[in-house]
């Protein structure tokens, strides 16, 4: 279902005369067999003399590859010869389409592939797996989820299954309860669902047979637990389809060691990483020798994270947030959690502390795109550097996240994080910075007419300010306190504060201070 275009698309690959070999690539769950299964029920009239599906699943050794091929197609081994070239003279003459299912466990065995098409000049092979076989007549095929809605744009009720994922949902919810009906009730929930589920149809089909029990509200609220949740009762499915869980397992069993260390690490970035910030972040911490980019291409290979390409050409890493998941308890079973989350939040901290200086330039709108792409890894740093109390760098994190916030009116998050970031403890080390952070904090408030928390935000900055002989901050906290005043009606009070305004800002001899500040008294005057 939903898979029209795709069964098209690789039914024309293998059409081709220079096109012999299509492997089906993708994570697991994301329906490759029953692809391919498709597209060989529909190419009977394209291989003349048949086709023969080999289920590799349970087959670990690559040497017994061949040997389930030569099983599948019925052959008996002589004994007077190599059992490959039984199969070589089996094939060797007709028009045949052989279905290879589940290799990426037996890829060792990839050679022998080649071996065949160079005997058989009329065959051609189709492979599923989550790794590519990089062989040089291979032609790789994406197998990528199912579609899904967009929730800020929600068809109407009785549109929504045009979107696979939902179409696959609500058939298997049907077989499972024949009475379920899209409904103005269900339709959100149901299409989160899908979106949590990221669109693979394993886990649309294992939540689907839940909903005996649980109606579409009841499921996305326990979808927190998504991996041991969505359990299959039926027990003819392979093992490692029978939980989503076990599913991803399969994949993570199959890296080496240092795959599965990146594999962890990637884990705790939200939204994904740039290559920049898993060098920066990852080469730095593994006592092991790594090749950050060739473990990342290996990765991409065995189709355990995507990548997609970015503004400027820089790749962008990326996981599906079932995959994501299951890599955040790998990390955790591990101890790794807390090394892996301050070692990013230390990078986007200093990321945005690098980006706040071009906010003010030319290459303002550059930086605010960066930022933007970033936003969800910045968030979680932030809380990462809150909820573990380090006052000093969640108060420069502010300062610096603040500007971006303002520029794309983010004003009520900023709100919201300054608050919480200046109730942390204090320390002496944090005196400078949070006495920006309480002005910026003063700024905020003002812009969102909240007069007396503005006021009383700015006062301290200015106290604090004067204390640390911060002339600069000192400069502008006077003129965001005047300004409060002057809205409070209290002209009289105003003006003083912004004749001292300018005259501090002098003294710090910064420019851009002493030119707001006189800005400010203009406007005044």
């Amino acid at each position: 279902m939903g898979r029209e275009q795709d069964v098209s698309a690789v039914r024309t690959l293998l059409s081709r005369s220079d096109i012999r070999l299509v492997t089906l690539l993708g994570t697991g769950g994301i329906g490759k067999t029953r692809l391919a299964v498709q597209v060989a029920n529909e190419m009977r009239d394209h291989s003349a003399d048949g086709a023969c599906f080999v289920s590799l699943v349970s087959i670990r050794d690559p040497k017994l590859v061949v040997p389930a091929i030569s099983e599948a197609l019925g052959i008996q081994e002589s004994g007077t010869q190599p059992i490959i070239e039984q199969v070589k003279s089996a094939l060797s003459e007709k028009s045949f389409l052989l279905l290879l299912d589940n290799f990426e466990q037996v890829v060792q065995a990839a050679p022998c592939i080649e071996e065949l098409l160079a005997a058989c000049p009329n065959l051609n092979i189709m492979v599923t797996s989550r790794a590519v076989l990089h062989l040089q007549a291979e032609h790789e095929f994406h197998v990528a989820p199912l579609s899904l809605p967009e929730l800020k744009l929600l068809p109407a009720t009785d549109r929504l299954t045009q979107y696979a994922s939902v179409a696959l949902f609500v058939q298997r919810a049907q077989a499972i309860l024949p009475t379920f009906q899209v409904t103005q009730h269900n339709a959100r929930a149901i299409a989160e669902i899908c979106i949590c589920l990221d669109g693979l149809p394993l886990a649309l089909e294992l939540a689907a047979a839940r909903i005996k029990l649980l109606p579409p509200q009841a499921l996305l609220t326990r979808l927190s637990q998504k991996l041991q949740l969505l359990k299959s009762a039926k027990q003819l499915l392979p093992a490692k389809q029978q939980t989503l869980y076990n599913t991803i397992t399969w994949s993570y069993d199959l890296l080496d060691a240092q795959e599965k260390w990146l594999f962890r690490q990637l884990s705790p970035f939200a939204g994904g990483c740039t290559l920049d910030a898993a060098e920066t972040i990852l080469s730095k911490r593994e006592e092991r020798t790594i090749d950050i980019l060739e473990t990342l291409a290996s990765l991409l290979d065995k189709s355990l994270i995507q990548q997609v390409e970015q503004a400027g050409g820089e790749p962008r890493f990326m996981m599906l947030e079932t995959i994501r998941e299951y890599a955040l308890d790998c990390l955790r079973v591990q101890g790794e959690m807390a090394q892996a989350q301050h070692d990013i939040a230390m990078y986007y901290l200093a990321f945005v502390e690098k980006a706040e200086p071009y906010l003010k330039g030319a290459q303002q709108v550059e930086w605010l795109a960066l930022l933007e792409l970033e936003v969800e890894n910045l968030r979680a740093a932030l809380q990462w550097l809150v909820e573990n109390g380090e006052a000093t760098h969640a108060l420069r994190f502010c300062e610096a996240f603040g500007k971006f916030c303002g520029l794309r009116g983010y004003w009520t998050e900023e709100q919201r994080w300054l608050k919480t970031v200046l109730a942390l403890p204090q320390t002496p080390e944090s005196a400078r910075v949070r006495a920006l952070v309480l002005r910026r904090a003063g700024h905020l408030a003002y812009r969102l007419r909240d007069l007396v928390s503005a006021r009383a935000l700015q006062e301290e900055s200015v106290k604090l300010s004067r204390e640390l002989a911060d002339q600069q901050n000192l400069a502008g906290a006077l003129s965001g306190l005047a300004w409060i005043l002057y809205r409070q009606n209290n002209a009289a009070s105003a003006f003083p504060l912004l004749s001292e305004c300018v005259l501090v800002a002098r003294a710090s001899g910064d420019k851009w201070t002493i030119a707001n500040s006189l800005e400010s008294l203009g406007r005044y005057l």
